[in-house]
């Protein structure tokens, strides 16, 4: 086989009519946190001509709003992954 070859396995998963509205309110809550994070890193970008790292987004997002339904855990998580 070629080293170059590559496999991708797919899942098929079915979401419930049940948890519909509950995957709704967290995928708002996750655009929310996002839209904010991006928000105030192009903010501090343009006003401290410095860029933000992972340690120091937590400060800003304390107490976020969106956070109620998500999870300070997976706010925390999340902003390791952040450029």
């Amino acid at each position: 086989m070629n080293k170059d070859t590559m496999f991708t396995k797919t899942l098929k998963a079915r979401v419930w009519d049940k948890h519909a509205k509950v995957l709704r309110r967290q995928t708002a809550a996750v655009n929310r946190f996002w839209n904010l994070v991006n928000e105030l890193s192009h903010r501090i970008i343009r006003e401290r001509k410095t860029f933000l790292s992972a340690y120091d987004l937590p400060k800003y997002t304390t107490g976020d709003g969106s956070g109620r339904q998500l999870g300070s855990q997976f706010l925390r998580l999340s902003l390791r992954h952040f450029p």
